[in-house]
């Protein structure tokens, strides 16, 4: 419930109406995300994974966390899990400073 609050404040932040985001678990295929399904099925312009590592995802490229890339026209931001980015403030930082970004803040 925490980690629900705490993603209910992220996306209040930014702007974003509960009404425009779309919060999807997923289940890793063999260990991984399969990034380039959920853009072809949802065709979503903005993607933020908490709680993903960078070689989870099923890219040709190697992307970091708290570092945005492009993707398809699809901005993705991988970000630590919530429960461990609400425990750390360094974190929350790096966080909201991509979020600032990303969307324009």
């Amino acid at each position: 419930e925490t980690e629900n609050s705490f993603l209910a404040s992220i996306l209040k932040a930014v702007g974003l109406p509960g009404n425009r985001v779309q919060v999807m678990p997923f289940v890793l295929q063999n260990a991984k995300l399969p990034i380039a399904t959920l853009l072809r099925n949802f065709g979503v312009k903005k993607i933020i994974t908490f709680g993903f590592q960078p070689d989870e995802l099923m890219v040709n490229i190697t992307p970091q966390l708290y570092l945005p890339f492009e993707l398809s026209q699809t901005q993705i931001l991988l970000a630590d899990a919530l429960n461990s980015i609400e425990k750390d403030k360094s974190k929350k930082q790096l966080l909201w400073q991509q979020l600032k970004q990303m969307f324009g803040i």
